[in-house]
C-alpha cells in the first residue's frame, strides 16, 4: 500500500495524539512555516485540548486521527508533539478506514506506537519524521521533512553524514520498522507488539539512563526481537549516557552487551531521533544497508505515483 501524493497546495491535518501543547508560539511559527512552503492546514481538536497532561481525552485524540484519515480534503497528517498518550487509544483507531483512505502519518517519539501499529495493521507506510514542537527556524531537519512530504528527499538516508558507523561490510535489505525504544518495549505482550522478523529495526531514545536502556533492550532480546532483525540501526540516544560520577556501565557498553552475539549488521550514530540534524525515515518501506558503500538507501516510494 502507498500514500496519497502530497504537492504544494496540499492540506495537512495537524493533531496532537499525546501530550498537550504548552508552547503556542512554536505552533504559530510552525504553521507559518507550512504556509510559506505552500501548504494549507487543518487543525484537529486535540491541538488546543487539555486533559491533565494529555491533549484531550483518548476518545477525542482517536477521533481526531480517524476524522483526518476520512476527510478527503486532508492529504497527510502531521503530529505536532509527542510526549505520552498515543498508546492509550490504539484500540480506538479505525484501521479499516485508514486502509480505505491511505495517507501519510508523520511523527516520532511517542508517535512510534502509531507509526508501527498502522503499518502492521494496514501495510500503509508512515514517516518517522520531524514534529512542529521542535521548530525554531528552517534547518536541514525541516527542509528534509518538506522534501520527504513532496517525495523528493534523497533516497540515501546517510548522504552527507560521515560519522555513521557500519559494523559489517555486508549488504542486507528489509522493511524498516521501529523508532523510540521505550515505546517499543512498552508494547511487548500486547496485540501491537512490534514484528521484527527479517526487518530493519530502528531504535532511538532520550533522557533514559543506561540501566533503563539495558532494561528495554533486555526485553527485546528475551522476545527475540533483536535476533529476528536483519539489521539494527541505532539513532540518537540523547542525554542517555551515565553521569561522570556514575561507576555503572556506559551507554556504549550496554549496546555492546546486546549486540556482540548478533550476526546481523549494526549501524551506529544514525542521524534520527531527539536531536538535530534529523533525517526523516520511512517506516514500512524496504531499505538497503550497504556496509561497503556506507549507505542506507530507501528502495521504495511512500507515494502512489513514484
Amino acid at each position: 500500500m502507498k500514500c496519497r501524493k502530497i504537492t504544494y497546495g496540499s492540506t495537512l491535518g495537524i493533531i496532537c495524539p499525546s501530550s498537550k501543547i504548552t508552547a503556542t508560539k512554536t505552533l504559530d511559527a510552525f504553521l507559518a512555516f507550512l504556509t510559506i512552503k505552500g501548504f494549507k492546514y487543518k487543525l484537529g481538536k486535540s491541538v488546543f485540548a487539555k486533559e491533565g497532561y494529555l491533549a484531550g481525552s483518548d476518545t477525542l485524540r482517536a477521533a481526531d486521527l480517524n476524522a483526518f484519515f476520512k476527510d478527503d480534503e486532508v492529504d497527510a497528517i502531521l503530529c505536532f508533539k509527542g510526549g505520552y498518550g498515543a498508546a492509550r487509544f490504539l484500540e480506538l483507531i479505525d484501521y479499516e478506514a485508514i486502509s480505505k483512505n491511505p495517507k501519510l502519518l508523520v511523527g516520532f517519539s511517542d508517535v512510534t506506537v502509531l507509526l508501527n501499529a498502522i503499518y502492521q495493521k494496514t501495510t500503509l507506510p508512515t514517516l518517522h519524521g520531524e514534529m512542529g514542537v521542535t521548530f525554531k527556524e528552517e534547518d536541514f531537519s525541516f527542509t528534509n521533512l518538506i522534501d520527504s512530504l513532496l517525495g523528493v528527499a534523497s533516497c540515501d538516508l546517510t548522504k552527507g553524514f560521515n560519522n555513521v558507523v557500519f559494523t559489517k561490510e555486508e549488504v542486507v535489505e528489509g522493511i524498516m520498522v521501529g523508532g523510540n525504544l521505550s515505546l517499543i518495549a512498552s508494547l511487548m505482550g500486547t496485540p501491537y507488539e512490534i514484528d521484527t522478523k527479517d526487518k530493519i529495526l530502528l531504535l532511538e531514545d532520550v533522557t533514559e539512563k543506561p540501566y533503563t536502556i539495558d532494561r528495554y533492550l533486555c526485553t527485546l532480546k528475551l522476545a527475540k526481537k533483536l535476533s529476528d532483525a536483519k539489521a539494527i540501526i541505532l539513532g540518537y540516544f540523547t542525554n542517555c549516557d551515565k553521569d561522570d560520577n556514575d561507576d555503572g556501565k556506559s551507554l556504549q557498553e550496554v549496546f555492546l552487551d546486546y549486540t556482540k552475539d548478533l550476526t546481523c549488521p549494526i549501524v551506529y550514530h544514525f542521524p534520527t531521533g531527539h536531536n538535530k540534524p534529523f533525517v526523516n525515515v520511512p517506516i514500512g518501506l524496504k531499505v538497503r544497508i550497504d556496509g561497503f558503500k556506507k549507505s542506507v538507501i530507501v528502495l521504495e516510494s511512500l507515494f502512489f505515483d513514484k
